[in-house]
This record gives structure tokens, C-alpha cells and sequence, in this order.
């Protein structure tokens, strides 16, 4: 519960920076990564 929270608050942290395609590509990499793991 508590790493969802950290998590949670990377992530709006990063939204603010100039890192937001990094972050997107990120969620979409891990997205797909779930996908393949979830599909095994």
C-alpha cells in the first residue's frame, strides 16, 4: 500500500517536470510489460 502512495506521488511529480514523454513511454512499456507477463 504504502509503494502504490511513493509511486503515486513519483509520478505526479514527474508529470510536472519536462520528463512527460519519458513518463509516458514508461507507463506504456510497463503496460505492455503486464500485458506479456498476464498473457503467459
Amino acid at each position: 500500500m504504502f509503494s502504490v502512495v511513493v509511486m503515486t506521488i513519483k509520478s505526479n511529480y514527474l508529470l510536472t517536470t519536462k520528463t512527460k514523454p519519458v513518463v509516458i513511454v514508461f507507463l506504456i512499456f510497463e503496460s505492455k510489460k503486464r500485458q506479456n507477463i498476464s498473457s503467459v
